[in-house]
């Protein structure tokens, strides 16, 4: 499993009284050519913008057996987040070569089905000298191969047994992890009286008793589970991924800024203008740069919350709405394009309403009113897609808007053909990207084939990173205040933000991120941006972030 988060945001909050206009406006033309920063697009494996350039990471994964599609999940969300120290090769075993040469780091990534571990592993634990991190299970083959290794190690481990931790305690800070059945941790054991050994990260029980959930000796460090499993907001993930990237990035080689982001959503059509120029003037004052994700055409399928007639309507339709987002782009707004319409078709996928409904990809509800993903658009292709970013780009440059230079898939959610198209034409992101392993056989053949939508899983990044599709993703990591709405699982509250935010701290180059919807008024969102500027962050544009990292 990987991470799956969907935001989503339903429409009957964020839509104002509109006065139509006798004559609407015809669609724009689209756009050609490609976005501002689109020289910041890249291929997968490529650093990511501020990463050296003089670094190369290796991961090796288990590519047969019954959890395949598991194990190319793990090694593409490993790569995303070694991205940020610089390049990365991935490698299934079947092709794996006893050659570390080249190589400033190597990540293994355990398989729990008994398949013996390659030997040469188990030598470079205990005499290499190139930095290795392993993750996971089938660490008890190394000590059973070789006698020496937990004198060696000061620690040992066997995978006979398992434990449930409830958090995971990592410099002084508590992460939440989530006790399922079936995700253990594999228990380490510090031989007596070794001070060989240094204890990373605590594995914390539900009684209080703790137990070492990483450890280092000299280049090795072993984390006691794959941590890409059942992750929330504020989660042992970002431990791992913190130790990921000092293996192959060294604390002293990784700038330890203190950067926060907030992003505006659901910023269309029927927004309430006064509502924006408010949040604008307050972020203006407090000093926060902030951006603007926009869909520039809104449509209400059924009518909905149009007295009952379907409405589509235009950013040229609304001229206090553009010249409000004119006043947001100067006063620190960076406005990003968030789809073209934010739903699809003539249908109801699944409200038939803009802001709350899936663009790129269908999805289907339940009768409690929580979202499934079906897979994607019938007419899905690279041109579909690419179509539909230019009509927005095309629709916001019309009304005089500047040309968006950053995307942000409706709810995250899209096919890895769509998010190639988002590569092709933007090669910026901002979000929580959605990937699927089948797609990117990571080396074998480009990602963007065509995948089993099954194999989906998204992924979110507490820094900078260049993913595999090749775009620089800027991060998203706290998630958004919660509106109560039926269907929406998010339960964040502005104090649930803080706290994570306050995590991010011990995440060395960490970026607070969160976004938050205007709609729901600047005095919800005061507490929640001056709890981040109280915790030490500091507030950036997203556009410097992306270009230098």
């Amino acid at each position: 499993m990987g991470i799956t988060i969907l935001a989503v945001a339903v429409a009957a909050g964020a839509v104002f009284a509109i006065s139509r206009p006798p004559a609407l406006a015809r669609p724009a033309a689209p756009d050609t050519g490609t976005a501002p920063l689109h020289d910041l697009a890249g291929i997968a494996g490529a650093p990511a913008p501020g990463a050296p350039t003089n670094r190369r990471s290796l991961v090796l994964y288990d590519d047969s057996g019954a959890d395949w599609q598991a194990q190319q999940s793990n090694a593409i969300q490993t790569a995303n987040l070694l991205s940020r120290t610089g390049y990365v090769t991935t490698r299934p075993l079947s092709a794996a070569q006893c050659d570390w040469s080249g190589y400033t780091a190597v990540v293994f990534i355990g398989t729990d089905d008994g398949k013996p571990e390659p030997r040469c592993l188990f030598d470079d634990v205990v005499h290499g000298k190139t930095p290795l991190l392993w993750m996971g299970p089938g660490i008890a083959q190394l000590f059973s191969a070789v006698p020496t290794a937990s004198t060696t190690l000061g620690w040992s481990t066997t995978d006979g047994g398992s434990l449930m931790p409830v958090a995971v305690l990592y410099q002084g800070v508590r992460f939440t992890r989530q006790p399922q059945p079936d995700n253990p941790t594999v228990p380490i054991d510090l031989v007596a009286k070794s001070s060989k050994a240094t204890v990373r990260a605590w594995a914390i029980m539900a009684d209080g008793s703790r137990m070492p959930w990483a450890v280092t000796t000299g280049s090795f460090t072993y984390i006691s589970e794959v941590p890409y499993n059942y992750v929330t907001y504020g989660d042992r993930y970002l431990v791992g991924a913190d130790l990921i990237r000092s293996t192959a990035l060294p604390d002293a080689d990784m700038p330890d800024q203190h950067r926060a982001l907030v992003r505006l959503e659901d910023v269309g059509p029927t927004a309430d203008p006064v509502g924006l120029r408010a949040i604008t003037d307050y972020l203006y004052s407090v000093h926060v740069p902030f951006t603007v994700a926009v869909y520039p055409v809104y449509v209400d399928v059924t009518g909905r919350y149009d007295d009952g007639k379907p409405t589509t309507l235009r950013l040229a339709d609304r001229p206090k709405v553009v010249a409000a987002l004119k006043y947001m782009e100067q006063h620190g707004g960076t406005l990003e394009l968030h789809g073209y319409t934010h739903q699809y078709d003539h249908t109801l996928n699944p409200d038939g309403v803009s802001g709350a409904d899936f663009e790129f990809y269908r999805v289907r509800k339940n009768t409690d009113g929580t979202v499934v993903n079906v897979g994607p658009v019938p007419e899905d292709s690279l041109a579909w897609a690419e179509s539909r970013m230019q009509s927005g780009r095309a629709e916001m440059i019309r009304v005089g808007l500047p040309d968006p230079a950053i995307f942000e898939f409706p709810h995250y959610t899209a096919s890895a053909v769509d998010y190639r198209a988002a590569n092709d034409i933007f090669g910026v992101r901002y979000d929580e990207g959605s990937y699927f392993a089948d797609s990117c056989r990571l080396g074998s053949v480009p990602c963007g084939s065509t995948p089993d939508p099954h194999s989906f899983f998204q992924q979110y990044f507490p820094f900078p990173v260049r993913d595999a599709y090749g775009s620089v993703v800027i991060p998203e990591d706290l998630g958004y205040l919660a509106p109560t709405v039926v269907g929406d699982t998010s339960t964040e509250t502005a104090a649930d933000i803080v706290s994570y935010a306050r995590q991010m701290l011990v995440i060395r180059g960490g970026v607070a991120s969160f976004f938050f919807h205007p709609y729901l008024g600047v005095d919800q969102l005061k507490p929640i941006v001056a709890g981040i500027q109280q915790a030490g962050f500091t507030f950036v544009a997203p556009t410097p972030l992306a270009e230098r990292g």
